[in-house]
């Protein structure tokens, strides 16, 4: 079953390598979290990692089957001592084989031996049993961290999508103010015309737009930027999508502190306690015996065939004795790697809370600062529109104007970027918690 797996996505990974898919247009999100798990090089690279793991667990649990081994040896000597040997193991021994000539000046011999060993572990003190569970409690870190690539990865897909919709109306805003400047330009020139306004005003105006145009090329840069990161996470390119107007879903009621318990890294670190007090029951069996069977058949002959045979069945019990206090050294180290791990665990804990206050008290922070520059963007629109109107009556400067406009672009610019910080810290918040 892993084979096939790991044919499969060898498989995947070649053929998204090397086919085109073609511009991907109106992309939504949930169509991108999907793309994202199935192109994305990295999770692929997770799920080869985590069947290699799986593979793991089988090595360690076929020692417990036992080891058998084939040996065939073809060998030819005219030795006295290997002459005799060869036809007493043959049971081949006559009364002319004692002949003193014979046996001091023997022909060349040829002998065929073929062995056939098994050996099968009955006992070993819980060695082979703790090194399977390691490899389990291995194979589940690998899966802790095929999910925490595939959680970074939808936080990074998420996090794109909301920005890119967010540039998209930052732009939209900036194309809108242009138009009104082109506007308000005709006008001036207008006014101009009629002796109602300077010639500078022209100049302002003109001045105002070619920074609106510079900003506006920038915004358009960012989005390029943005959509190019997109295209890496789903190895594919994208060339629109289909915005999110609204804010990430957050509900202050959600967090509680039992979120330590589910995060990625809290897990893995109960796995390496896990690990490690397997490490103190691989130690505590170098104090124990150790019991095996083991057989042997032995076929042999001077011609490769009509073998004559002869077995051994045995039990093995092996038990270390003394070298030199390495194994009481060994036993100690591993206990302290244990208490190593169980205060990461409780230190991995304190860092998850830690975290996720900071980006709580970042999430409400901003979400307070949205609140005030959305009515602080209200107002400066109301203040701009009445300086445009006093303008026109000859009540206001243009400068006057083009200061209010913007004050208006400041409050506009600080209330996306405060959208797109808020939009952040839920979605890491999410992140770090192993939220979907």
């Amino acid at each position: 079953m892993v084979q096939n797996k790991i044919i499969y996505f060898s498989f995947l990974l070649v053929f998204l390598s090397t086919f085109s898919f073609g511009d991907i247009k109106n992309l939504t999100l949930n169509d991108a979290i999907k793309i994202l798990k199935e192109n994305n090089p990295q999770l692929q690279i997770a799920n080869l990692e985590t069947m290699i793991k799986e593979y793991d667990i089988s090595i360690a649990s076929a020692s417990s089957y036992g080891k058998m081994d084939v040996t065939v040896d073809t060998l030819s000597s005219d030795s006295p001592l290997n002459s005799f040997a060869f036809k007493l193991q043959n049971k081949d021994i006559k009364q002319a084989d004692f002949d003193p000539n014979k046996l001091n000046n023997p022909s060349a011999s040829t002998h065929y031996d073929l062995k056939v060993s098994y050996t099968l572990p009955i006992f070993t003190g819980g060695l082979l049993s703790n090194y399977k569970n390691i490899a389990s409690s291995m194979y589940q870190i690998s899966k802790l961290d095929k999910k925490d690539v595939l959680n970074k990865k939808i936080f990074e897909t998420k996090k794109t999508f909301y920005n890119i919709s967010l540039l998209n109306k930052y732009i939209e805003n900036l194309d809108i103010v242009s138009q009104n400047m082109k506007k308000l330009k005709k006008t001036i020139s207008a006014m101009g015309k009629e002796g109602y306004a300077k010639k500078t005003d022209v100049l302002e105006i003109n001045a105002k737009i070619s920074t609106i145009k510079s900003i506006y090329k920038q915004g358009i840069s960012f989005r390029d930027n943005a959509y190019h990161f997109l295209s890496f996470l789903l190895n594919d390119n994208v060339v629109s999508i289909v915005p999110i107007d609204s804010l990430v879903e957050y509900d202050s009621k959600d967090n509680n502190n039992d979120d330590a318990k589910n995060t990625i890294n809290v897990l893995k670190a109960k796995q390496a306690v896990q690990i490690q007090d397997y490490m103190q029951n691989i130690q505590i069996a170098s104090f124990l015996p150790k019991v095996g069977f083991f057989a042997d058949m032995d076929m042999e002959n001077d011609e490769f065939s009509d073998f004559e045979n002869s077995y051994t069945l045995g039990i093995r019990v092996k038990m270390n004795m003394f070298n030199g206090g390495s194994d009481f050294m060994k036993y100690q180290q591993s206990k302290i790697e244990y208490f190593k791990a169980k205060e990461n665990l409780a230190l991995a804990k304190k860092a998850f809370t830690l975290k996720a206050i900071k980006i709580i008290s970042m999430i409400d922070y901003h979400k307070n600062e949205i609140q005030s520059l959305e009515n602080r963007l209200k107002l400066s629109k109301r203040i701009y529109k009445i300086y445009k109107e006093k303008y026109k009556e000859g009540l206001s400067s243009i400068n006057d104007v083009l200061i209010k406009q913007s004050e208006k672009m400041e409050v506009l610019s600080k209330l996306l970027k405060a959208r797109s910080d808020f939009n952040s810290y839920v979605l890491e918040l999410n992140y770090v918690e192993n939220k979907k």
